[in-house]
């Protein structure tokens, strides 16, 4: 079974910014989801606009999973709760491997995410991402090499939202380019995605499991070796 990856945004083009590269390298050989909590700008402006745009760029990543809810921008800390039930939904649907939410920059809603995210997510690994005009201060721990054909699907399906947003500085792509080269010196590659370690879980769990090695843990035998209960 493919591992299932879950990647999580506030705005509809917070998860192509921080992650979009990687989504399209992952997209072909794990299982992988994209949910975003708001399709609009602040007013509720460009619901339509932005939610087809989102449609596009994520088909150019490679995704057919991905689902976008309503709620309203710049007000995810007064609806917490609202966050959370959402995060919980696809937890309890999914059971994700590995999950890629916002770091808590100085964005309201980026910070609630991540939150949220730490609360409903006890059993996976989780990494943080950053939205380069909220985040300009961003230290990296954790590099993922790209392709160059990972680049240009990034690049491409940021360009979906120049159509609607305009010429922003952060979705042109010499901008875009010059991020993920960057990166990719820092991890000794032609491009790369950054990101911060959150929580690792069951790093070697695949390794032991493939080898045939008993990684049920004997005090509590009613978890197995990701720390998730038993389903049969």
């Amino acid at each position: 079974m493919r591992p299932t990856v879950l990647f999580l945004g506030c705005h509809c083009d917070d998860i192509e910014l921080g992650c979009g590269a990687l989504v399209h390298r992952l997209a072909r050989s794990h299982e992988v989801h994209c949910l975003t909590l708001a399709r609009t700008l602040a007013g509720g402006r460009l619901r339509d606009e932005l939610a087809a745009a989102q449609s596009r760029a994520l088909r150019r990543l490679g995704v057919s999973r991905a689902w976008t809810l309503d709620l309203p921008t710049c007000s995810f800390p007064g609806r917490r709760q609202a966050v959370w039930e959402a995060l919980h939904d696809a937890e309890r649907s999914l059971a994700p491997d590995v999950v890629f939410t916002q770091y808590r920059d100085r964005h309201q809603d980026h910070e609630a995410l991540y939150k949220e995210t730490l609360r409903t997510f006890p059993g996976a690994t989780v990494m943080a991402y950053r939205v380069l005009p909220s985040c300009p201060h961003f230290r990296a721990d954790y590099y993922e090499p790209a392709g160059r054909a990972d680049v240009e699907a990034k690049v491409e399906a940021l360009a979906h939202y120049r159509t609607v947003l305009g010429d922003k500085p952060y979705l042109r792509p010499d901008v875009v380019e010059a991020e993920l080269r960057l990166n990719g010196a820092a991890a000794r590659a032609a491009y790369a995605e950054a990101f911060r370690v959150v929580r690792l879980r069951g790093l070697f769990a695949r390794a032991w499991a493939a080898a045939g090695a008993d990684d049920t843990d004997p005090e509590h035998p009613a978890l197995n070796g990701h720390g998730r209960r038993r389903t049969s």
